[in-house]
């Protein structure tokens, strides 16, 4: 089942997550190799080809290395048009899917194999590259030229780099017959977007085998070398590109167009060009399902239905496995050529989309048809119940057994955000929100539920239905529980049960008489059993909870006791008896919240060292039920409700502190944290935590820094400077003042960021949002070293990314080992031109230097340069490196070294600290002003005030000494 369980994604998303499935199908644009036209005006594909780095604007894209991390599990779709067929010049996702032929397609001969000669081209070069056969070894190779002539290595012209033995599959097109974008031409041959059947047998008998090793696909110079995959590499196997629908009529056409295009050829080993059968379909409520839906003979022979009405069903309410194999039969006795059936039935067969979105205005959403319940756990219910339908379908053909052997859900995440939302997402239409992973990229229930299979059923494969017939029936009766049998190595069997019913079912008992379950299963070596496990799919668990029970009476009792049925699938493991232990967070006390603007601190202290991770998730408290108390959200389902939405899914265990920033001003929150432990398993409830952010107060800190530009430079950038610059909004006609005779001031109040910051961005090519007086980038360089006079322990790093698409590796070193670096994180830009802030696992200890060096796949001919700016922090400054940050109390607003309180204040203050040597007590307003100056006590600790006169707002209160780095903090006078 690891095998067989799939997903479709892109190679710009994450590969943390893609890489958790066994099959992986890609959908691969053209220009993501060639890149787009530069002159506006049609014409054949010129652009050399580049992998590495891709040409794609959606990332920076290294497609070996991609290739390389998922080897052997991915399938690319290669999808049509390539932009210089029709002068584009950005990518436009509708007219990259036309038909990939250059020219008028009226005066063009579509059946014609020469037509698709450039798409045969590229994916012979693509077979050539990921394939397992080494083209470029052979001397004098004619593949070897046409590598070095169409492909660019970062940018050497011909490194002639091919066999790279990453790919197993490689499919020709994406949904072929798509009929919806036309409309004068629908259903015609000159139809833009829609191929004929004829037309895509043609495309397959091309690209295939260069249609035969015909003369038109010979390579230049070679009259026995020929372009096509499998001229290429024989071992890759060809995807028929997976069809919109189940287009009865519209597969048998091509069928036998593509049989008649190769019989009269002996060259033409394979009489159907594609070694792989695929298809897709979305389940929805237009009224017929199962065998109907085939039977149904408008439906069968029409090119352009897209079966899809107002909401989707379960794949029990569409009979999506009886469906299946009714279409394997009606399909087999429509084809009339017994060579025909003979050889498609050697085939393998996949089904590549299918899926249901979150959002309420899609046909495909994911409702129940009876009863409320979340769209978030509805889709995670039916696509962990459409995996095991699929699994079950079985055909028999003459001597064979025909089955999928592959099924891939659109989509790994939705292609729109969340919004705010209770049950379902707010916004968004068909195909918008069929993620199991957010748009940014967090878990959504379908993710641990898919996850959970992939864990529980991996290593099996089904075998058999054994309650077709009802035999074993609920206690209260209703429809017949699906029990589904699998079995792998080591004697691994395991049972899939669930209620088929999308009514909100829960609570069912079942007993299963260990007798008749194993009569059922029927194998020789099974015929005695006194314990079994249950597996039932957990929030934020990708590997289920597990509980073993004995055999009780001769029955496996499913109840209260145990686990009762639901309509989501548990899990039966027959023979074993293992039991998750219960997992409670380690913490040794109630996390300390200090509140800001635009975010909420929160720092705790563990119980001895934790190994696992933190889940962090956020909720206005304003969305969420009423409750007295904080604690009553523990129970609250967190990931059934719209308004909770992820913060980081992957905080280390050993972390005592986080920054959850991009909240609104003056407003309340609940905070949730959910430790999962090294093994994957969930605490029983998740830490919650209500607090409010300020009215004004950001988390800033601006300590002394030398900003060092790397490479040949050598250039240097001394004191605060140049964050002065920055944050009061101009520069001093360009150029940066000296610096201080007395030296750098930490946490000039100049350098203070406001709340609304962080709005300002721009796309690709926009000028630049901040002058580059204001950005690092002192000359063309790959990275710039931040070096902290005073060591930092770091809250939030931010700054304005300017740096175009590619990454950002950041490193660190700390006080011990200030000439070691350590890497904290690669930061991959969405988009260019924009605020970044980092807050996720950073450094647990106080951080020296900071190194930010940009990621730069381009040769010696091209130079990379990082431009950031903007840059400043969040954390805490110590004094020395041998200082420790003080612990903080339950006081909102203490920082490690330095109280202030109350803050905020109607006027009476007291300040304490802990160090000796402060003398001197200044107050300042947020711009910076000097309101008042007070001397301190020589060897005193505390200091108390008024500032009655003062207007209300917010001030900088700071602490100096003539050997002591200063200590300041925000306060706000009421």
């Amino acid at each position: 089942m690891k095998d067989f369980i799939g997903i479709n994604t892109r190679s710009s998303d994450n590969l943390r997550y893609i890489e958790q499935f066994g099959f992986i199908r890609e959908y691969h644009e053209w220009s993501d190799d060639t890149g787009f036209d530069s002159d506006n005006t049609p014409n054949c594909p010129q652009n050399p080809l580049r992998f590495n780095p891709s040409n794609s604007q959606a990332a920076m894209i290294d497609l070996d290395h991609f290739y390389e991390r998922l080897s052997g599990r991915v399938s690319p779709c290669l999808k049509w048009l390539a932009p210089e067929m029709r002068g584009l010049e950005t990518y436009n996702p509708v007219v990259q899917e036309q038909k990939p032929i250059c020219g008028q397609l009226s005066t063009i001969d579509q059946e014609l194999p020469e037509s698709y000669l450039d798409y045969t081209r590229w994916a012979s070069i693509y077979a050539a590259r990921y394939g397992s056969n080494d083209v470029c070894a052979y001397p004098g190779s004619a593949y070897g030229a046409l590598i070095n002539n169409w492909v660019i290595d970062k940018d050497q012209n011909g490194a002639g780099i091919s066999g790279l033995g990453r790919l197993k599959y490689l499919e020709l097109g994406n949904e072929p017959d798509k009929w919806w974008y036309d409309s004068e031409f629908r259903n015609k041959p000159y139809a833009l977007w829609q191929m004929m059947p004829e037309q895509y047998a043609t495309l397959l008998h091309a690209a295939y085998d260069g249609a035969g090793k015909s003369a038109g696909f010979s390579l230049p110079g070679a009259q026995s070398s020929f372009l096509g995959v499998k001229n290429a590499d024989p071992d890759i196997k060809v995807v028929m590109g997976g069809l919109s629908n189940f287009r009865g009529r519209y597969i048998v056409q091509m069928l036998d167009r593509a049989y008649a295009l190769r019989s009269a050829n002996p060259e033409a080993k394979a009489k159907l060009p594609f070694d792989v059968f695929n298809i897709h379909h979305y389940l929805s409520n237009t009224g017929k399902v199962g065998a109907a839906y085939i039977d149904d003979n408008a439906l069968w022979n029409t090119y352009d239905y897209l079966g899809l009405n107002s909401t989707g069903i379960s794949p029990e309410q569409g009979q999506l496995r009886q469906l299946y194999i009714r279409f394997f039969e009606r399909l087999f006795s429509e084809i009339g050529n017994d060579s025909i059936r003979d050889e498609l039935s050697a085939k393998e067969f996949w089904l590549t989309e299918f899926g249901y979105d979150t959002n309420n205005n899609s046909p495909i959403r994911a409702k129940l048809s009876q009863g409320s319940q979340s769209f978030f756990t509805t889709q995670a219910q039916w696509l962990a119940r459409t995996y095991l339908e699929l699994s079950a379908v079985e055909y028999a053909y003459k001597d064979q057994k025909i089955v999928l052997s592959k099924a891939a859900a659109f989509d790994l995440r939705d292609m729109g955000d969340a919004g705010e939302g209770d049950l379902y997402n707010p916004n968004g239409w068909l195909y918008t929100h069929c993620g199991l992973l957010s748009f940014d990229f967090r878990p959504k229930r379908s993710w641990y539920f898919v996850q959970t299979l992939i864990d529980v059923l991996g290593e099996t494969r089904f075998e058999k239905d054994i309650n077709t017939d009802g035999l074993f029936q609920f206690d209260d009766g209703g429809q017949s529980p699906r029990i589904y049998y699998y079995k792998g190595e080591s004697d691994r069997r395991v049972l899939a049960i669930w209620s088929p019913t999308a009514s909100k079912i829960s609570g069912k008992h079942l007993k299963i008489p260990v007798d008749a379950l194993l009569n059922r299963i029927g194998e020789q070596d099974l015929n005695t059993l006194d314990s079994f496990t249950v597996i039932d799919i957990q929030p934020f668990s990708t590997h289920g909870h597990r509980k073993g029970y004995y055999v009780a009476d001769g029955n496996i009792f499913l109840d209260d006791a145990s686990s009762a049925v639901s309509e989501t699938p548990l899990f039966v493991v027959l023979g074993k008896k293992p039991d998750d232990p219960v997992i409670t967070a380690p913490l040794s006390g109630i996390p300390v919240v200090e509140s800001y603007c635009n975010g909420i601190s929160l720092r705790w202290e563990t119980s001895g060292k934790p190994d696992g991770h933190w889940k962090v998730l956020y909720a206005l408290k304003s969305n969420l039920p009423a409750a007295a108390d904080c604690g009553e959200y523990q129970n609250f389902d967190l990931l059934g409700s719209g308004y909770v939405h992820f913060y980081t899914d992957d905080l280390k265990a050993d972390r005592k502190r986080l920054l959850v920033e991009g909240l609104t001003a003056n407003t309340e929150y609940v905070i949730f944290m959910v430790y999962v432990n090294a093994d994957g398993i969930p605490a029983r409830y998740p830490v919650v935590i209500c607090a409010s952010t300020n009215s004004s107060t950001p988390c800033v800190i601006n300590p002394c820094i030398t900003v060092e530009a790397g490479g040949k430079c050598g250039q240097s950038q001394a004191d605060y400077c140049k964050l002065a610059i920055e944050n009061s909004g101009f520069a001093y006609n360009g150029n940066c003042p000296s610096a201080s005779s007395t030296g750098c001031i930490s946490g000039n109040p100049q350098a203070v960021i406001g709340c609304n910051t962080y709005q300002m961005s721009g796309g690709c090519g926009a000028s630049f949002q901040y002058p580059k007086s204001q950005l690092w980038s002192t000359c063309n360089n790959p990275e710039i070293t931040v070096i902290f006079n005073h060591p930092v322990e770091l809250d939030a790093i931010r700054f304005y990314h300017h740096s175009m698409l590619e990454p950002i590796d950041i490193y660190y070193a700390t006080c011990d080992q200030p000439e070691e670096r350590k890497y904290l994180t690669t930061f991959s830009p969405m988009k260019c031109n924009q605020w970044v802030s980092i807050t996720n696992n950073l450094p647990a200890d106080a951080v020296k230097k900071l190194f930010f060096h940009k990621v730069f796949a381009f040769g010696k001919s091209q130079s990379p340069e990082i431009s950031i700016g903007k840059l400043h922090f969040c954390g805490t400054e110590l004094s020395e490196c041998a200082e420790k940050p003080g612990a903080r109390s339950g006081m909102s607003t203490m920082p490690a070294e330095f109280q202030v309180f109350p803050n905020p204040t109607s006027g009476n203050f007291r300040l304490r600290w802990e160090n000796s040597g402060y003398e001197q007590f200044l107050v300042f307003d947020a711009g910076g002003g000097l309101q008042r100056q007070y001397q301190v006590p020589k060897g005193s600790h505390s200091y108390e005030g008024a500032l009655f006169d003062l207007p209300a707002g917010m001030y900088i209160f700071r602490l100096t000494g003539p050997e002591r780095p200063p200590l300041q903090k925000r306060i706000i006078l009421q």
